[in-house]
């Protein structure tokens, strides 16, 4: 995105950095900072100079992959060499510790002969990040359709599942038929299992009771996030009121999404009904990763901007016997919000 890398070489000209040089070493466990200026989800190193073009290095057998995302693709099979001789003594590089490990700093170390000054550009990515354009807004909306339409699916074939994990391989095969990878691992806790409020699948049988469902896709490298609790069994009233209880308190924290807000004001204001039944903070921003800024929590120091895009997902969890979550994506505007993720959110009841 030019736009995004034209804001960075100006942050890196007020702050006196000649290079910025981001890497990623794994194609599976990427660096998002890496994956949010390059858009390129392999192996290779983002070189940025203060001014000019931008250049995406990657290893011969990435660069057809790489010339689809991004516009100046060097293919060298020594990534580092190439890297080198962009470099001089004396220079200040900024570099992203957020994502920095011991092998790439050792390859930096080895591969670069000039002496450097390092500084770290991780929190200045972190908060450009938090504010999303149209184009991240657009892609981002249809990432959150694609989810619902999965829970619909899911949905309608629920009576059908025996196990937790037949519910988790259901979305995920729903999700890679349509060549999409998943933001994180499905959870997909019934009965006692919901307690847990990030319980991982098991292949037990799915249990009568409360049945917590948090699922997310990633779409054209950015991800959704999204939670339903629905009931197995017959509910009892005392059970009814208790899931209206987390869904009034879940509407109530979604009206106070404006600009200016302080994130943790939502927070306390959940906490402050639920109690210590509510374990986690309120929410996340979401883009590129599942869990960015702004951080909606009791001891956040954000105030909303148009442009974030965050989770609203209060929860109840009781050891040992229940647990509810109701979780949506919201993207605030200049006038309020936008929910991303419409799905209604009575209460689903499956009666196996």
């Amino acid at each position: 995105m030019v736009d995004v890398v034209k804001r960075l070489q100006k942050h890196m000209r007020e702050k006196k950095i000649d290079y910025s040089i981001l890497y990623n070493f794994h194609a599976q466990n990427i660096n998002e900072n890496f994956i949010y200026l390059s858009k390129f989800h392999g192996v290779g190193v983002l070189v940025v100079p203060k001014s000019g073009a931008a250049i995406l290095v990657v290893p011969r057998m990435e660069q057809q992959s790489a010339e689809k995302a991004f516009s100046k693709v060097v293919a060298r099979d020594d990534i580092f060499a190439f890297v080198s001789g962009k470099l001089r003594s004396g220079m200040r590089v900024a570099l992203d510790y957020s994502s920095v490990t011991l092998k790439g700093s050792s390859l930096l170390k080895k591969k670069i002969k000039a002496k450097l000054s390092f500084v770290d550009i991780s929190d200045y990515l972190s908060s450009l990040r938090e504010v999303k354009s149209a184009e991240e807004i657009a892609i981002m909306k249809k990432a959150c359709k694609i989810t619902e339409e999965i829970y619909y699916e899911t949905f309608s074939h629920f009576d059908e599942f025996e196990r937790e994990s037949d519910v988790a391989a259901f979305m995920t095969a729903l999700a890679n038929s349509q060549g999409l990878q998943l933001s994180f691992k499905p959870i997909v806790a019934s009965g006692v299992h919901s307690s847990e409020a990030h319980f991982e699948v098991s292949d037990c049988k799915l249990k009568k009771g409360f049945c917590v469902i948090d699922f997310g896709i990633r779409y054209h490298n950015y991800c959704s996030d999204m939670t339903r609790t629905v009931f197995i069994g017959k509910p009892k009233k005392a059970d009814l009121l208790l899931y209206e209880k987390v869904l009034k308190v879940q509407l109530e924290c979604l009206d106070m999404v404006k600009p200016g807000v302080r994130c943790m004001d939502i927070d306390l204001h959940a906490r402050k009904i639920l109690g210590s039944d509510f374990c986690h903070g309120l929410g996340h921003g979401v883009g590129v990763g599942v869990h960015e800024g702004p951080s909606v929590s009791p001891k956040s120091k954000h105030k909303l901007v148009p442009g974030n895009v965050i989770t609203i997902e209060p929860g109840v969890y009781l050891k040992g016997k229940y647990g509810i979550r109701i979780e949506d994506d919201v993207l605030v505007t200049a006038k309020g919000k936008e929910l991303l993720t419409k799905m209604p959110k009575h209460l689903l009841v499956v009666e196996k």
